[in-house]
């Protein structure tokens, strides 16, 4: 079994948002994938605020992000408006439209 990544060879950390972790839970192979990825894998803190609202509390989110936190897999970090700038591919775009926000550097863990 052969397979292509876009990781590979770029040792730059994962950021991942809200809606990446609420899937990769959903799926159930959330845990498999995150642990198949090479690369440090990192968390806003504001993403980590949000998985600790009561809804995703109730649905394991918050669970979910915690255990892969506790396991070393997944870093959270403090990040500010200053350390994100627009993407400047077009084709980072996400499908309703909405240009990603790339992270030009991390500077802070937690």
């Amino acid at each position: 079994m052969t397979f292509s990544s876009s990781l590979a060879n770029v040792p730059r950390p994962l950021v991942l948002d809200t809606s990446v972790l609420i899937n990769l839970h959903a799926c159930s192979y959330g845990d498999r994938v995150l642990t198949a990825v090479a690369n440090d894998i990192v968390v806003p803190d504001i993403v980590a605020a949000e998985l600790g609202h009561e809804t995703s509390r109730l649905n394991g989110d918050d669970s979910f992000l915690h255990s892969l936190i506790d396991r070393g897999k997944v870093h959270v970090a403090s990040m500010t408006d200053v350390e994100y700038e627009p993407s400047p591919h077009p084709s980072a775009t996400v499908a309703n439209g909405y240009r990603r926000r790339l992270p030009r550097r991390i500077i802070r863990r937690r």
